[in-house]
């Protein structure tokens, strides 16, 4: 087995966004995750290469086509990511505007009794609009398809109310369902000097092609942008067992690996090589003792340990 050291420097703070998510606290891993370094080396092999980036998509369902994502394995068989790590991050949260989806009709005002009318208030608002020549005759019906199309919506039936008493039409259920709006966020950005990266692969010489990525940049993770300024030569990793600290992230769930001193535990997702798939699951954080297999080398003095289970989790074929 063959490892790549990359080192990568960010111009700024950067975020990591953790799982589970929070739509107003925006936490940050201190640690570039595997399928972000993933997808960060995979998208500079193609500028170095001189070939059109992917374009970025937004999945909209939970099971989105694997060939869509920018996934290094399955473009450049034979490579896995282990993630990019440092020794002296530290992280702080900062207050800042950004965006929220919310459902429309839902306000400070939905306390009040104006604002949360029965079906019949509605209807009768609307026929008002009608007799008075505002609003067209097919708005009541409009508004009955609609209000079942949302399940009996109530913050769909709210808006509509406020709509027509705005002298609006009566809004579709699909146009209506989320908007966005301005709101305050705790922000956590993660602060450090260098991250190394790791790369692995059975064959030596697939690793070497990273070697022109050397000075190439751009945007990483939820926030930030960082340049590869350092490529290591690519070294042998020897397996070994005994009691080691940790270069990367461990899995926490193995019994065939002693874990003696945590340093920290998050959830993760993952993607398995072998299954194609993304997986979720728990890990303690680079920096932790542990004792059982693990592969080891010294690459111009900086000593890499990686846990053998943590390459096995990943699916390695």
């Amino acid at each position: 087995m063959f490892l790549k050291l990359i080192e990568i420097t960010p111009t700024s703070v950067l975020t990591f966004r953790k799982v589970p998510m929070s739509h107003k606290k925006i936490d940050t891993y201190n640690f570039i995750p595997p399928t972000t370094l993933s997808g960060y080396l995979y998208r500079l092999l193609k500028l170095a290469q001189k070939e059109e980036l992917p374009v970025p998509r937004r999945f909209k369902t939970t099971t989105p086509n694997i060939d869509e994502y920018y996934i290094l394995e399955t473009k450049y068989s034979g490579v896995l990511s282990l993630g990019a790590y440092s020794s002296n991050s530290k992280s702080f949260t900062s207050f800042r505007m950004g965006y929220q989806h919310v459902g429309k009709g839902h306000s400070i005002a939905d306390g009040l009794d104006i604002f949360d009318p029965t079906e019949n208030e509605v209807i009768s608002l609307i026929q008002q609009k009608i007799n008075n020549g505002c609003l067209e005759s097919i708005g009541i019906e409009t508004f009955i398809n609609e209000y079942k199309k949302s399940n009996l919506n109530k913050y769909y039936k709210r808006g509509v109310y406020k709509a027509v008493l705005l002298g609006h039409d009566v809004p579709k259920w699909s146009t209506f369902k989320k908007e966005e709006r301005r709101q305050p966020l705790d922000w956590s950005y993660n602060v450090t000097e260098k991250y190394y990266g790791l790369l692995i692969s059975k064959n030596a010489p697939t690793l070497d092609k990273f070697d022109i990525l050397i000075n190439y940049g751009f945007k990483i993770g939820k926030e930030g942008f960082a340049f590869i300024s350092k490529i290591f030569k690519t070294a042998e990793l020897k397996l070994q067992k005994g009691v080691f600290i940790s270069s990367t992230l461990v899995p926490a769930s193995l019994e065939s690996l002693k874990i003696l001193k945590g340093n920290g535990l998050e959830s993760i997702y993952y993607f398995r090589r072998d299954s194609q798939s993304f997986v979720k699951n728990v890990f303690f954080l680079n920096g932790t003792e542990a004792e059982g297999e693990y592969l080891t080398s010294t690459v111009e003095d900086i000593n890499i340990n990686i846990p053998a289970k943590f390459v096995d989790i990943l699916g390695w074929i």
